[in-house]
């Protein structure tokens, strides 16, 4: 990550790891005759340990993921190791295998410093207001990331920007409209028209109809639908930040008649 990430905020900070934490790291995985080397330049995302305790290690991981995914323009940010540190000792950790299939991320110049930082801070904060469920979201996110525009991967996102709505009744429309809405973005028409091809792409292909015509017509939309699904998630974890996630509800039915 670019070291013009690196910051703190509270109990959050990324920064690059300390030799004694890597080496204690690299010592973990030894005894467990696994046999890693951690670069120097190695960077970390720091979270305090009460945000590690409901989710495991994999879950972790995806949803630092997700967190600086929304941050990216583009790209993909792979988390390769989670370990828990006390005192600079490991006393857990997991390695993850990665496959280079995805472009190195690029984060926008204006997040600088310890504004990385807060918005991970943010996104905890948001997590702690849903139960713990924003893992559906960080998880579908996190695979449409990885897989390049592919027809999965819209449908990955889609499911992403649905699991914000939680509704069972008019989805297509309140997925267009209400999403698009929130998201605070200048034209909200535009990504409303934008949400209603990607669901009509996705109702497709989950119902196994042959879905060229509905791909065709996101296809040369991808980069606006990505900045689209920043600006809502963005949106999504700052609203929860101050209020409840009964209040984003109401607050997306509010939307409807601003």
């Amino acid at each position: 990550m670019p070291t013009a990430l690196h910051g703190v905020d509270a109990e959050y900070s990324i920064r690059t790891l300390s030799d004694r934490e890597r080496l204690s790291i690299e010592d973990y995985f030894s005894r467990k005759d696994i046999k890693i080397a951690l670069n120097s330049t190695t960077t970390a995302v720091i979270v305090p340990q009460s945000q590690t305790a409901a989710a495991t290690m994999e879950d972790f991981a995806v949803l630092i993921e997700f967190a600086l995914g929304i941050l990216t323009v583009t790209g993909f940010q792979p988390i390769t190791t989670v370990a828990v540190l006390n005192a600079s000792s490991c006393t857990d950790a997991l390695r993850r295998s990665y496959q280079e299939t995805t472009a190195t991320p690029r984060f926008p110049k204006k997040i600088v410093k310890a504004a990385a930082s807060t918005w991970v801070r943010h996104f905890f904060t948001a997590r702690g207001k849903t139960k713990d469920k924003l893992h559906i979201t960080a998880d579908r996110f996190v695979r449409y990331s990885r897989m390049n525009n592919s027809r999965d991967a819209l449908v990955d996102l889609c499911i992403c920007l649905e699991s914000l709505i939680e509704s069972q009744t008019e989805i297509s429309f309140r997925f267009a409209m209400c999403l698009a809405k929130v998201s605070g973005l200048k034209d909200a028409e535009e990504a409303s028209d934008l949400l209603s091809d990607l669901y009509d792409l996705r109702s497709k292909v989950v119902h196994g109809v042959d879905s060229n015509k509905e791909h065709k017509k996101v296809e040369p939309n991808v980069v606006k639908l990505r900045l689209a699904a920043r600006a809502i998630v963005t949106a999504y974890v700052l609203y929860l930040t101050e209020h409840t996630k009964d209040e984003w509800k109401k607050h997306l039915k509010r939307s409807l008649f601003a």
